[in-house]
């Protein structure tokens, strides 16, 4: 008998005696237990135990709990109870509640010997029903299962090929044998390397195309796994996942995210054309509020210009022009010439459409521009300009025209509120105060930022107001002042520098706008 491992489940040591003896000679190996949850514990300790006798009357387990702990435990633990030749009913009750087997007391060698031979028969045919069942289960999943799955032995042989495969390429399994053989001559192609039985390689997700019979093509997704053998070179598993629709869908995929790359490229482009010309038309909507302003300031000019001509022919029709004073007079008017031209250069660069391209910009230069447009009109409306910024501030990347319109349309706020504020003292009678508008710039401390801001001793901004002052066409001015663009647009031009604007604010004290903006990596 082969070396088999035994439980005996029982009170009486003289059973256990005798079992034992006519177990141990024919090369089992015995677990005795002398009560029910004992050989339960033993049970659990030593999982390798198949064979359990147990006798229907052993104290410590309630009638014949034993048995139904022991095949909840593990039904295919095989189950023999003992019983007095008296207590037959006993036996057929445990039976019932699942043992697999029965032996009389005393227990005979012959008898014992019959019993452990059943069940190992009917162990053996357990296993086979639970291997057979195992195959078949395997079977069907291979076959249902939405791959390709090919096995081959060491020579190439088509061992087997599940449904799914066949239903796939449209071939019975031999056809498929020859139609893999052909793979393998054919060198140059994937498919040589994925069904060659030779090749050790092991592939995983390697994509080829599997002809079918009707002349189309499959993409399939392949891997393939050595087959160990006990004896000499091992088969090969091919596994195909077929992606064909997988493909299809990411080829349209890729060119659809294409044409909305271009789409996206379209509309940006349209998008920032259309924010250039909204700039645009807000600086002449600006320079249009300027208009008297800088008429004025060209009048002024030109006064001199025609006065200093007069001059000029008085000195001569009194015959007292000397060579000196014509000279000195004539530099008067070559003077303010130029200044008329700088303003008037100045300002066609101010209202000209801004190139699409960001170039070093010194703001020290872009603060002087927007004074030059402004400074005159600002000074004639009894407000103090004070300037505080470096020589050395860094530059940053951007649209020179952009910083320039920034700045003018802070600055024309900054002097509007400063008036607006002046208006309502004098209208409630109280003292002017001091209107002094501030540029001041530079650098953000421990940051790579620069700023450059507008203060003002205004009327300052409610806080209700704080959130809506960047929206557009949100205006506080009277209708024929203002446009609601100025501060909106000035914020998208910032933003698109890398920028931000920053407001502080204290009613009846005023307001500073600050522009932060990153500065010019130099390195």
């Amino acid at each position: 008998m082969e070396n088999r491992e035994l439980l005996v489940i029982d009170d009486e040591e003289s059973t256990h005696k005798l079992l034992g003896d006519l177990l141990r000679s024919r090369g089992c190996t015995v677990h005795s237990a002398f009560s029910g949850p004992h050989g339960l514990a033993i049970l659990h300790r030593h999982p390798q135990v198949r064979v359990v006798l147990a006798d229907v009357r052993t104290a410590g387990v309630r009638n014949l709990d034993v048995v139904r702990e022991i095949k909840a435990h593990d039904p295919t633990v095989h189950v023999i109870v003992m019983a007095s030749a008296h207590d037959k009913s006993a036996m057929l009750q445990a039976m019932r509640l699942g043992a697999d087997d029965g032996l009389e007391k005393p227990v005979r060698a012959a008898e014992l010997d019959e019993v452990l031979a059943r069940s190992l028969d009917e162990r053996l045919r357990r296993r086979m029903q639970g291997l057979t069942s195992e195959l078949e289960f395997t079977r069907q999943l291979l076959d249902t299962a939405e791959v390709l799955i090919a096995e081959l032995d060491a020579e190439g042989r088509l061992v087997r090929l599940n449904e799914f495969g066949q239903r796939l390429m449209n071939f019975s399994r031999g056809e498929a044998e020859g139609v893999f053989a052909g793979f393998v001559r054919h060198l140059e192609t994937r498919l040589s390397r994925i069904f060659d039985p030779h090749s050790t390689e092991e592939l995983t997700a390697e994509l080829a195309e599997l002809p079918t019979r009707d002349g189309t093509k499959r993409m399939l997704s392949w891997s393939t796994r050595n087959l160990p053998s006990t004896d000499g070179p091992g088969g090969k598993l091919i596994i195909g996942m077929d992606v064909t629709e997988q493909k299809q869908l990411e080829a349209k995929l890729k060119t659809y995210n294409l044409q909305l790359e271009d789409i996206v490229e379209s509309r940006s482009s349209e998008l920032r054309e259309k924010s250039r010309q909204l700039i645009h038309t807000a600086r002449l909507a600006t320079l249009g509020e300027i208009a008297a302003g800088i008429a004025h300031e060209m009048k002024q000019p030109l006064n001199v210009i025609s006065i200093t001509a007069d001059l000029i022919k008085l000195l001569q029709r009194n015959r007292t022009l000397t060579d000196d004073l014509l000279i000195g007079n004539l530099d008067k008017i070559r003077n303010t010439v130029n200044r008329v031209a700088t303003t008037i250069t100045h300002l066609q660069g101010f209202i000209h459409i801004d190139s699409a391209t960001f170039s070093s910009v010194r703001l020290q230069d872009a603060v002087d521009g927007a004074l030059s447009i402004l400074g005159e009109q600002i000074r004639l409306d009894d407000i103090d300009i004070v300037r505080e910024v470096p020589a050395d501030l860094p530059s940053v990347q951007g649209e020179y025209t952009q910083m320039e319109q920034v700045l003018v349309n802070l600055m024309l706020n900054a002097r509007d509120t400063m008036l607006e504020k002046t208006r309502a003292l004098e209208k409630a009678g109280a003292p002017p105060e001091v209107k002094r508008l501030t540029i001041r710039a530079g650098r953000r401390d421990e940051s790579r930022e620069v700023f450059v801001e507008v203060s003002d001793t205004g009327a300052g901004i409610p806080e209700d107001v704080k959130p809506h002052i960047f929206e557009p066409f949100f205006t506080t001015k009277q209708a024929d002042r203002g446009t609601g663009l100025g501060l909106s647009i000035s914020s998208n031009i910032v933003q698109l520098h890398g920028g931000t604007i920053e407001l502080e604010s204290l009613p009846g004290r005023g307001s500073t706008f600050r522009v932060v903006l990153p500065a010019e990596n130099r390195s």
